[in-house]
């Protein structure tokens, strides 16, 4: 199934069929797709070239009962139609944009509206991963770090940048360490890929540093 899904992803006439039919859908893939990012344990989901490895089966954090995660998870095992309806009910008056996202840190598409929350999280900046529109890793990290140190201080904007802990930001930014447990048991020799996980880190704004506590933001979006 892996194979099939990255085999989708490099079939350039759907995303045209996407683009240029208001009605055009595939249902089917869209569920495929969802159904097995769930099931998927470790990296590699959806690269090429096709992983093949099992699904997650491990038991539940050590209660013995592992029901797995994404539309797998044990809250939604009974639910799950009602779960999708609340998440498009949720969706209904959302905006999403595919593209540069320099574009849409505009004026007028942020502070114009009023008070702005804008949460940056780039790829990390590690690799030469080319993307659609922005440039690699390195790149498109930078060009985020940048634009949030330019704009950090805006009383209009609450700004938090997300990446690994290497990233140098000014001394008025707040930044916090963040950990994040799990992750797959790897051979001896073998590259830890959680290992970076532990250097990750979130950059508040100075903006945002009013609000900032130890347990993390409270009142983010109220107007001093």
């Amino acid at each position: 199934m892996h194979a099939h899904l990255v085999a989708s992803a490099r079939d350039r006439s759907l995303a045209e069929r996407l683009s240029v039919d208001l009605d055009y859908c595939d249902p089917r893939l869209a569920g495929l797709w969802l159904w097995a990012k769930s099931c998927w344990f470790g990296d590699g989901f959806g690269k090429d070239p096709p992983a093949r490895q099992i699904p997650m089966l491990s038991g539940g954090g050590g209660t013995g009962r592992g029901f797995g995660q994404g539309i797998h998870r044990r809250d939604l095992r009974y639910r799950l139609d009602e779960y999708l309806h609340e998440v498009a009910a949720r969706l209904r008056y959302v905006r999403i944009s595919c593209g540069d996202w320099a574009r849409l840190v505009k004026p007028s598409i942020t502070v114009q509206h009023g008070l702005t929350g804008v949460l940056l999280d780039p790829p990390y900046g590690e690799g030469s991963v080319s993307y659609a529109h922005g440039g690699t890793c390195d790149t498109l990290m930078l060009a985020a770090r940048d634009w949030a140190i330019a704009n950090g201080s805006h009383h209009h904007l609450r700004i938090v940048l997300c990446g690994y802990d290497t990233i140098t930001m000014p001394a008025d930014w707040r930044v916090r360490p963040v950990k994040f447990a799990g992750g797959r048991r790897v051979a001896p020799g073998e590259a830890r890929p959680r290992e970076r996980s532990a250097a990750q880190m979130r950059g508040a704004a100075p903006a945002l540093l009013p609000w900032y506590g130890a347990g993390g933001f409270t009142g983010l979006w109220q107007r001093r």
